[in-house]
């Protein structure tokens, strides 16, 4: 089992009864956990804004919820008919991607057949109010694991980064969001840190005086970070430069 599989993992409902003739587009006999993975950002939410405080409330402070998506293939939407609609207290959030909801399928079209909708962990931020009375968009990512791991296919091997480099063992932070893909993947947060680990490293959220490195992956724009970072002293590497010192190929995106 690698890392990936040892960090991530989620255990599916009981399952549903066998129905091979379910249409896509009627109701289904129950619904089914799928297993965690990496997260997928949901698009289109600032569309929804009214359906998503419907459902998590309308919080000046700003929202970091956790809650359960029931995704709904819309194999007759006019647009895309891989669309797939992400839907919290049978309230529309947004949809998958174009390129993930082509990936994602199969994924959709056994649910189908196995007759039952499948749920996913959704994180909802932001939506708050700022200081000069405007409202945050929100954003929202899925975890869910690759659509070969659901499907019980092989996957691809992932690239394990190298720990032959000047950082091992060293406190290190990330700035910005990623604008690199690994392995096809486009990179968040998260996986960002998982490969950080496995190449020997130790994670902070921010820079403190204790950091040793920052990674800047944002390098148009001055953060408050690079500004701790300048003022301590601390090393700054572009994100690029740091992916490949581990040797992991990273294309921008």
């Amino acid at each position: 089992m690698g890392f990936l599989q040892r960090l991530f993992g989620g255990a599916s409902a009981p399952s549903q009864p066998e129905r091979s003739d379910l249409r896509a587009d009627e109701p289904a006999h129950g619904y089914r956990r799928l297993t965690q993975g990496r997260s997928l950002d949901v698009v289109g939410e600032s569309n929804y804004r009214a359906d998503i405080e419907f459902a998590v409330g309308c919080h000046p402070e700003g929202h970091h919820d956790v809650v359960d998506a029931v995704l709904i293939w819309e194999p007759t939407n006019p647009y895309d008919e891989n669309a797939i609609a992400v839907q919290v207290a049978g309230r529309t959030f947004g949809y998958i991607s174009r390129a993930d909801a082509q990936r994602y399928r199969p994924v959709m079209e056994w649910c189908r057949d196995e007759g039952f909708l499948p749920i996913v962990r959704a994180d909802v931020r932001g939506g708050g109010q700022q200081g000069d009375g405007s409202w945050m968009e929100f954003g929202i990512k899925l975890y869910i694991a690759s659509p070969d791991r659901l499907l019980g296919r092989p996957e691809p091997p992932q690239p394990v980064p190298s720990r032959d480099h000047p950082w091992l063992g060293q406190l290190i932070a990330f700035t910005g969001d990623s604008r690199c893909a690994i392995n096809g993947e486009k990179l968040d947060r998260v996986m960002s840190e998982v490969y950080a680990r496995a190449a020997g490293m130790q994670v902070h959220e921010r820079v403190t005086k204790k950091v040793q490195l920052l990674v800047d992956c944002d390098e148009q724009t001055v953060s408050g970070n690079q500004r701790k970072a300048l003022e301590y002293g601390i090393p700054v590497v572009s994100e690029q430069e740091f992916w490949t010192t581990l040797g992991l190929t990273a294309e921008r995106v």
